[in-house]
């Protein structure tokens, strides 16, 4: 039976207070170099790997530059970030347990044979794969020294025939937890939320700009700037623009035009060093679509690609643009073919496919009512 949307939390443990070990300067360095591509794709600048829900179970580590499989650790199901040394892991489950297990991300072992077990409520349903009208995502981060993982669980009634007036239709809960890597414990924050991580808070100037604009992409950080994109002019004089702000004071820098003709979207890189502007290829050949990257930074250009598709999730690395594409299926040479859900690696400006790796899609497959 499906229940209001509510927030749930374990009073009897608001009282605990968990501090993450110190990390050294290069550890420290390595887990704020990470970040996470997609829902179970972590990325790890240092090592020049990828880590990866594996298409038919367990973890996979690649290498960012060959997409060669490093190690497969099967005990475990979707990456979730790294902290210093460590690769934190979601282990499959069919109950309402959020298990964490410890893997070295240099050789895939389990590096504590102790997992982290974060009870979640009786009706919250943590399966990796969605189910008919269920999510569960989990995700990691890494605010004022410690590591977090945030959860939302969401479940939508589906029957054939209208719930009565006043029933409660759809079932959201969502909570989050800072990891105590010495006790192997977890611990809810106070509020059930994350902290507010400093660096992300807008300057006044910045927030001020927002509120009386509407940027295609909005205000991020990178670096020591905040930076956005906005459409100027009308069409089919269209100006795509890069605002930036210096993060400290705040102060307005030199916009930077980054393209001056149609385009389709403009949207941000996971990491947050690159601007990608869709246009449409007037080539007719190599694509449907341009790929014009810029360096949040200062707007300088990073090279472009063509493509079939105009967006997904990507980033730039040793002159590669990784990107996700989801499952497809198109016709060639009078045959169906079927791609599965995937990561690319293509060569900047000569758009070559350099290499290719199945993920899991976790999307809801099957079975359906009749």
């Amino acid at each position: 039976m499906l229940k209001k949307a509510a927030l749930f939390t374990l009073p009897w443990l608001m009282t605990w207070v968990l501090a993450a070990p110190q990390l050294t300067e290069s550890q420290l360095a390595r887990t704020n170099a990470s970040f996470e591509l997609q829902q179970g794709v972590v990325v790890d600048p240092s090592s020049s790997s990828i880590f990866v829900m594996g298409a038919n179970g367990g973890v996979d580590a690649l290498s960012t530059v060959t997409g060669d499989l490093l190690w497969r650790y099967q005990d475990a199901a979707q990456p979730l970030g790294i902290y210093g040394d460590l690769l934190v892991a979601r282990v499959e489950s069919s109950q309402n347990i959020l298990e964490l297990v410890l893997i070295d991300p240099a050789e895939g072992n389990l590096v504590n044979q102790s997992t982290i077990k974060i009870s979640l409520p009786a009706d919250v349903f943590t399966h990796i794969n969605d189910g008919m009208g269920r999510r569960f995502t989990a995700n990691s981060h890494f605010i004022n020294d410690s590591f977090f993982v945030d959860w939302n669980y969401s479940e939508r009634l589906i029957q054939g025939f209208s719930p009565a007036e006043g029933s409660p239709t759809e079932l959201v809960s969502d909570g989050a937890y800072v990891i105590d890597f010495d006790q192997n414990q977890a611990s809810p924050t106070g509020s059930g939320d994350l902290p507010v991580n400093p660096a992300e808070v807008l300057p006044t100037s910045v927030a001020n700009w927002l509120a009386a604009n509407k940027p295609s992409v909005a205000p991020i950080r990178t670096g020591q700037i905040f930076a956005a994109t906005f459409i100027t002019g009308t069409a089919p004089q269209l100006r795509a623009v890069l605002k930036r702000w210096d993060a400290a004071t705040g102060q307005e820098l030199a916009d930077v035009v980054l393209i001056d003709r149609r385009q389709i979207l403009h949207y941000a890189s996971a990491d947050r060093q690159s601007i990608l502007i869709t246009t449409r290829n007037q080539a007719g050949t190599g694509g449907q679509y341009k790929w014009d990257l810029f360096a949040t930074e200062n707007g300088e250009s990073q090279g472009s690609i063509l493509d079939e598709f105009s967006l997904g999730a990507f980033f730039i690395a040793d002159n590669l643009v990784v990107v996700t594409t989801p499952a497809y299926a198109r016709v060639e040479n009078g045959q169906m073919v079927e791609y599965p859900t995937r990561l690319r690696a293509i060569q900047l400006d000569t758009s070559t496919l350099v290499w290719d790796y199945p993920i899991r899609d976790t999307s809801f497959q099957g079975p359906f009512p009749p």
